[in-house]
């Protein structure tokens, strides 16, 4: 695969002691270079998994989403540990290969790992990180359990709009205020879909396509290292090849899923009643909520299509020609 990257390093401390010891190899086949740049959201999500049987030392991922949600590997490595090092490592190769700059236009998903998040202040300053919300719900209903707390936190956290968010923790509070005041030691611009920005056009709050690709290749995980990467290549090129075959039986130039939900939102906008309010706005209603449609900038204040990228409810209603 011509223009694939591969840096392979050995321990520099086992080197002066005369011995050769490996200690990291980063690995991104082209094809998956090209398809992230080529036909995917700017959308980078990180993960580390430990490698099993007699094998030691870490896998770090960088899994992307396509217009489709599929999933699409970028790169992977294998380190002897995951901490801070092998993490600015892994991003400087990324931010390199993939042209992220200072990261002003990309978006980074992944847990709370402390050497994780420092790796990617330091490298990519000016990306948006998102926290993984499973994560964030993992640690908070250590103390706080229940289906009620589960709910609410979730609701929480699909809030798409500052006002409905601030409804979402009231009603928090009404059960628990301690319970409101532990969430928020979480900024809520890490896991909250209401102060996300619209630049990967996604309203993704957990890291599930990290986790799915890691359980993809979780029988890879017990092997030795050589084989360990020759079963993710081979496991990355039959995806690639089966991803082609499906795109192959599209019937128009649109993702399915993406007129998935253009459809569902447009069924959802027959409930809305509409209100022209001068020029090119409207204001619509939707149940016990109202929102602001400007049809010349394609906004709404629930800014669910400036997440999605696709029109919302309230927008499909005024303007189903956009």
């Amino acid at each position: 695969m011509p223009g694939s990257k591969m840096e392979f390093q050995l321990s520099s401390e086992q080197l002066q002691s005369g011995m050769k010891v490996f200690k990291r190899i980063f690995v991104m086949l082209e094809p998956c270079r090209q398809n992230w740049l080529g036909g995917c959201r700017p959308l980078i999500s990180l993960d580390g998994c430990h490698l099993k049987g007699k094998t030691f030392g870490c896998l770090l991922t960088a899994v992307g989403k396509d217009g489709n949600d599929g999933i699409v590997p970028i790169a992977w490595a294998v380190v002897n540990k995951e901490n801070k090092n092998n993490w600015r490592w892994f991003m400087m190769w990324l931010k390199k290969e993939l042209n992220l700059e200072e990261g002003g236009q990309v978006t980074v998903m992944s847990d709370m790992q402390k050497g994780l998040m420092e790796a990617v202040k330091e490298v990519t300053p000016q990306a948006e990180h998102r926290w993984c919300a499973r994560h964030i719900y993992a640690n908070w209903s250590k103390k706080w359990r229940g289906e009620e707390f589960k709910k609410r936190f979730w609701t929480a956290a699909w809030s798409s709009y500052p006002m409905e968010f601030k409804m979402n923790m009231a009603k928090l509070s009404a059960i628990n205020k301690k319970a409101t005041t532990d969430l928020l030691q979480y900024p809520s611009e890490h896991w909250c879909r209401a102060f996300q920005s619209s630049r990967c056009s996604t309203y993704m709050v957990d890291n599930n396509i990290s986790e799915s690709f890691n359980s993809s290749i979780s029988d890879a995980r017990h092997k030795p290292i050589i084989s360990i990467l020759e079963d993710i290549r081979m496991i990355v090129m039959s995806r690639i090849r089966d991803r082609k075959s499906v795109v192959n039986t599209w019937k128009t130039e649109w993702c399915p899923n993406a007129l998935k939900l253009f459809d569902s939102n447009k069924q959802e906008s027959m409930e809305c009643n509409v209100l022209w309010n001068g020029d090119n706005g409207y204001e619509v209603t939707d149940g016990e909520n109202k929102h602001i449609v400007f049809v010349d900038t394609k906004k709404c204040t629930c800014q669910m299509w400036e997440l999605s990228g696709i029109l919302s409810s309230h927008l499909n209603h005024t303007c189903p020609q956009v």
